[in-house]
């Protein structure tokens, strides 16, 4: 029996925890699909988080993913764990967590996640705005997770690849990655 004990959000990146409750182990190789729904449009966009979910053996096991590294494209999405069958052909053979009322028609496990990508546009001015909301806090990291500045202004950053998590007026948390130039 798999149960999905938590999934959460955390400066863009995604953590799945899920705990093996039965008598053994998966016996074949099963991969693990991180499906994002946009909300508009109904588009599935599915990727491979875990290589092999047969590691699954105890009661805490965490699939971890950096959203901000899928190439989303701006919206609103719901996110699903897909665990198929290793054919990827029927979803009556799609493991379904145990929990109540998170399995879907199409053959997933409802996260009970939304993730938003929003339109962020760097001024001329080097200066982070957004098209739909109002960023009021920024926190700005490196590509390994170290903060380097708070700071709206982008001037005092060097050149290179960031991420940007925001809070907006409305308390949306935005995450972005972006390229900062000189």
């Amino acid at each position: 029996m798999i149960l999905l004990n938590s999934s959460n959000i955390t400066n863009g990146v995604l953590t799945i925890n899920i705990g093996n409750y039965g008598y053994a182990n998966l016996f074949k190789d099963r991969r693990a699909f991180l499906v994002c729904k946009n909300t508009t449009t109904n588009v599935n966009y599915s990727f491979l988080i875990d290589s092999n979910i047969k590691n699954c053996s105890t009661t805490s096991y965490n699939i971890v993913t950096n959203l901000t590294t899928l190439n989303l494209p701006v919206g609103s999405y719901k996110l699903y764990l897909n665990l198929p069958d290793p054919l990827l052909s029927n979803i009556n053979y799609s493991i379904r967590t145990s929990n109540l009322n998170l399995w879907t028609t199409e053959g997933f496990n409802d996260l009970q996640q939304t993730y938003i990508v929003s339109s962020i546009v760097v001024t001329r001015n080097k200066q982070i705005e957004m098209e739909d909301d109002k960023i009021v806090k920024v926190k700005i990291y490196n590509l390994y997770g170290q903060l380097i500045s708070e700071d709206l202004d982008l001037s005092v950053l060097n050149e290179g690849f960031y991420i940007m998590v925001g809070q907006t007026t409305t308390n949306k948390t935005i995450t972005k990655k972006f390229y900062n130039n000189k």
